[in-house]
């Protein structure tokens, strides 16, 4: 606990000390929100998770900015499907949640920043492969019906691949596709968002990009130097870390 608070608060002093803002985002697990789903003797096992541990310790010995998506998304459960029955991820439907929570924060701090409602989205049927058929081999034959979440006036947008700073010796196995920018022409500031599947499942980068001038998205683990370079590079105007639940059983990232 100490120690991932000690590199959180460090991360946030580091950026504010250059006038850039920090929020740090957990994505609960799939059990978290559905802990009724969880066979009887997970129940009868089940106390204070890292996640409670963690943001209660946060709370008391630090000044990090943080986003407790729990409570929208329990809210949530009684609106729809939040979570794919097949997936480990988030619906559409929870990935607006977790959008509007954070554009709630950012407002604070950006006044002009606010969250598009459930009305400015045309929900629609698809079919969605799932991460627990992927790894089967069985996407497509077990793709699932899911909500589609579409915004009805979406600005226009210019994606693009996001380079990597050439002085980084980054791991190879990185998936280039997932390093992605985003203009847009019609909003100011800039964002810096490392994050692992979850912000890429269901819409949450493009929604948040609907919101900044230039966005910046990349799946590399944002250890000390790494984050230095892309900020060089990038100049953004807050930097977001997202990570799921389960990610907090690991040591955190390097300073």
């Amino acid at each position: 606990l100490q120690a991932w608070t000690n590199t959180l608060q460090q991360r946030q002093q580091w950026l504010g000390e250059r006038g850039i803002r920090y929020l740090f985002v957990i994505a609960p697990n799939k059990a978290t929100i559905y802990p009724e789903m969880l066979p009887d003797h997970i129940q009868r096992g089940r106390g204070r998770s890292r996640m409670d541990q963690l943001i209660d310790y946060l709370r008391d010995h630090s000044t990090v900015h943080f986003i407790d998506l729990r409570p929208a998304l329990l809210q949530a459960k009684s609106t729809g499907v939040i979570y794919h029955p097949k997936d480990s991820h988030w619906t559409d439907r929870g990935a607006v949640v977790a959008y509007q929570q954070i554009c709630q924060k950012l407002g604070s701090w950006f006044p002009e920043i606010r969250a598009l409602s459930e009305d400015d989205f045309e929900i629609t049927a698809g079919k969605e492969a799932t991460d627990l058929s992927m790894m089967l081999g069985l996407g497509r034959e077990l793709a699932r019906e899911a909500e589609l979440w579409v915004p009805k006036t979406p600005p226009q947008t210019t994606r693009s691949r996001l380079e990597i700073p050439g002085q980084y010796e980054w791991n190879r196995s990185i998936v280039p596709e997932d390093q992605v920018a985003v203009e847009n022409a019609e909003a100011k500031h800039r964002l810096l968002l490392f994050h692992d599947s979850f912000a890429a499942r269901g819409g949450l980068r493009e929604r948040l990009s609907l919101h900044f001038r230039r966005s910046a998205f990349t799946s590399i683990q944002p250890e000390q130097r790494f984050l230095e370079l892309l900020v060089e590079q990038e100049k953004p105007d807050i930097v977001i870390e997202e990570m799921v639940e389960r990610k907090l059983k690991d040591t955190p990232p390097a300073l």
